[in-house]
């Protein structure tokens, strides 16, 4: 899970269509949503695409026992469930373990009635960015999220005898993440090579160099599959990969290549 900026896109989004609210089951809600979130699913950020379909997530759940905040059951469904901030993208897996759970990690929005600004408002981008992170594939959550973690499954299945979708979905971001160390440093080596040997830059490696980083550089910005992860594991060498380029005359600027991750 990552933090993704909305609050422009909802905007936009939230307005009345042909003199009705928009409604989640809405084709423009559901494309407005899949686009924001890069066609990946929130918590577990695999494609869309891996997993047959998405479905819009609420993350305050349409049916929840009891309802939350001490609210009736028709002022929860207005202002809670059926605002566009409760609506998210995620992939079966992930909307069907989740459930009717409300102690969860939002990605980009929380409703709050204790605080001095009742009603919505933004996650911490710095909080979420901080507190989640991988060692290797596996997610790991520093506070009481982490029991949100385990409830998704999103490492996976808890036992070695159950071998289902969790499991295979999980293996797809190893797999995704082996692929990219392994792309990282054939990339370093190639960059080693064009420094050392002074290779100009009509020389068919720095062709093959710059290829190769054009390719890897999308698998680091914040609406690529399993960018968390990615950025977790391999941010720190792609970023000196990324000086040692700068230095031997690769058009790229530094700050913009942090902005995308």
């Amino acid at each position: 899970m990552r933090y993704i900026e909305r609050v422009t896109e909802d905007s936009l989004l939230n307005k009345r269509v042909r003199g009705r609210k928009l409604k989640y089951t809405d084709n423009k809600a559901k494309k407005h949503l899949a686009r924001i979130y890069g066609f990946k699913c929130c918590y577990c950020e695999s494609p869309i695409n891996s997993t047959g379909y998405f479905e819009v997530e609420h993350f305050y759940p349409r049916h929840p026992n009891p309802i939350p905040f001490g609210m009736k059951k028709a002022t929860y469904s207005r202002f809670v469930v059926n605002d566009v901030r409760n609506w998210h993208v995620a992939c079966k897996r992930c909307n069907s373990t989740k459930g009717n759970f409300v102690g969860a990690l939002s990605p980009n929005y929380f409703y709050d009635l204790s605080g001095s600004q009742n009603g919505w408002n933004v996650s911490d981008e710095s909080y979420i960015s901080k507190n989640i992170w991988y060692d290797g594939a596996e997610a790991y959550f520093t506070n009481k999220y982490q029991s949100f973690f385990d409830k998704i499954k999103i490492n996976g299945e808890t036992t070695k005898e159950k071998i289902g979708i969790h499991a295979a979905l999980y293996q797809c971001r190893v797999l995704y993440l082996e692929e990219t160390m392994c792309f990282m440093y054939l990339l370093a080596s190639l960059v080693q090579k064009t420094v050392k040997q002074n290779i100009p830059s009509q020389n068919a490696t720095w062709f093959d160099t710059l290829f190769l980083f054009n390719t890897i550089r999308k698998r680091f910005t914040k609406k690529a599959p399993y960018s968390r992860m990615i950025i977790n594991n391999c941010g720190l060498a792609y970023l000196q990969v990324v000086e040692c380029l700068i230095k031997i005359g690769c058009p790229l600027n530094f700050q913009d290549i942090c902005k995308d991750m």
